[in-house]
């Protein structure tokens, strides 16, 4: 659409990309807004195919632009992650805590942006504990050690922009009590952190946790405990584990239908 000068100016190099930008000159004049949603109250991933949605035009060209071999971030943002990892009894084995971000659409550790008025990083993560899990920390002493650090640039989920992360990562030992947690949180296995997805296919970013590691899986295996002793499941997890095994059983009741139906097809 337009050409960069070596004075920094651009140029527009077609009558049809003129056109579009007197177009949109027209737009701001007449006080009509082109796009909407920049609040994010649609998100951009719900509304794929409708060009005037704000967040959904600039995720797509950043997608574009990110596919290029010279694409340098528009915003550079620092975040602190918690990798809190809890042992559960009656076989429900190892299980990381992860919180649905309703804005980003995705699980993501426990954690957030370092603001102006941390004094580091490791007040930053305490800060964010507080905030996102008060229930586990509640009166309670708490220390968290650094496991990790990593710089990564992604389309952001929430801005849509092309974004550098710098990234620190921390682990977590809180005291014996069991933790009461809420709605968008939920314990998911290393599988499902390895492959970025819950088992119902929903998004888990811990991409930069995983590129902050040679080997993500071996990281998650040598992570300590967050809690000293094994938890008890929740009632979320086991009603999943029963949902899951009535899937299974159904399944297996297909299958068997299905081999019954042939062996007499083959019989006849």
């Amino acid at each position: 659409m337009s050409e960069r000068k070596t004075d920094g100016r651009f140029e527009i190099v077609s009558d049809v990309a003129r056109a579009y930008i007197a177009t949109l000159a027209e737009h701001v004049d007449s006080g009509v807004p082109l796009y909407e949603g920049w609040d994010r109250a649609v998100p951009a991933g719900s509304v794929e195919g409708v060009a005037l949605n704000g967040p959904y035009l600039t995720l797509k060209i950043e997608e574009r632009r990110f596919s290029g071999s010279k694409s340098v971030p528009t915003r550079e943002v620092r975040i602190v992650q918690a990798a809190i990892k809890a042992r559960f009894a009656l076989g429900y084995g190892d299980r990381f805590l992860v919180r649905w971000d309703a804005k980003a659409r995705c699980f993501q550790p426990v954690g957030g942006h370092v603001r102006n008025s941390d004094t580091d990083t490791e007040r930053a993560m305490r800060r964010e504990i507080e905030e996102e899990i008060p229930d586990v920390v509640s009166g309670e002493e708490f220390t968290i050690s650094r496991v990790g650090a990593g710089v990564t640039a992604q389309v952001s989920r929430t801005t849509s922009a092309l974004t550098q992360y710098d990234m620190e990562f921390f682990s977590v030992t809180f005291g014996a009590r069991s933790p009461r947690l809420t709605q968008i949180d939920r314990w998911v296995k290393r599988q499902e952190m390895l492959n970025g997805r819950t088992r119902d296919g929903e998004a888990i970013n811990v991409l930069g946790m995983a590129r902050s590691q040679p080997d993500f899986d071996s990281f998650l295996n040598r992570l300590p405990y967050s809690f000293p002793t094994s938890l008890k499941p929740s009632r979320q997890l086991i009603l999943r584990r029963i949902y899951e095994s009535i899937l299974l059983i159904s399944g297996l009741a297909g299958i068997a239908t299905v081999v019954s139906m042939l062996h007499g097809v083959l019989r006849g």
